[in-house]
């Protein structure tokens, strides 16, 4: 009867201890993360101001982990646009919001805004790689991150820096004269700046798109 006990408890021990090694926690892993232009017309190639609150791109995206993302005991996933000039991969910008959707809607005035942010901006075609980064997990240092396949396109943006006026004394180089500036990049009636003039004769002198006084 002893035998017949302990045999039991042997058995119900093996299969205790089964149970628990099945029961493991799923493990994520990194599968791919695809990302697609399903915009239902090409970009613009030249962003305006005057159209800035105009639809530029539409993007959706498929990220794998191989696990179900609500099983992990995370908060689920995020997302992040990362812009990066493809002629300088060094130079990159990535949104500072993490948000939740699997799809989104740049705008002109968005895309904009991540091309200004590079360190190599200028006012002619870029060709930039639009990605998104995926993170699974809200803890610093256990989460899981990928990073989507690119979309590559050129564009020419607009500068957001605020316009300039120089004030030129005959003779002398715009570039290097005092200047007055507006409020913004898009007002040209609030010039304002201050300046210790010379005798002689001067004129006003407007930059380029880019701002540059070159030309």
């Amino acid at each position: 009867m002893k035998n017949i006990l302990k045999t039991a408890i042997f058995a119900f021990f093996l299969i205790s201890l089964g149970s628990c090694t099945n029961d493991k926690e799923p493990v994520a892993v990194l599968n791919g993360f695809e990302l697609s232009n399903v915009s239902e017309s090409a970009p613009p190639s030249v962003l305006l101001a005057t159209n800035a609150s105009q639809p530029f791109i539409d993007l959706e995206w498929e990220v794998d982990y191989g696990v179900p993302t609500g099983n992990t005991g995370t908060t689920g996933l995020t997302y992040k646009f990362i812009v990066t000039d493809k002629d300088n991969p060094e130079a990159f910008v990535k949104s500072e919001v993490p948000f939740t959707r699997k799809d989104s809607t740049l705008t002109v005035d968005q895309i904009n805004v991540f091309l200004n942010g590079l360190s190599t901006f200028k006012c002619s075609p870029m060709n930039i790689e639009i990605r998104v980064e995926s993170t699974l997990g809200n803890v610093p240092g256990n989460q899981q991150i990928q990073i989507s396949t690119p979309v590559a396109l050129t564009v020419t943006g607009y500068t957001t820096t605020p316009k300039e006026l120089a004030f030129v004394k005959d003779l002398e180089s715009p570039a290097n004269a005092p200047k007055i500036k507006s409020s913004a990049y898009n007002k040209l009636d609030d010039f304002q700046g201050y300046m210790y003039l010379e005798a002689g004769n001067y004129k006003f002198y407007q930059p380029d798109d880019c701002g540059s006084f070159e030309g």
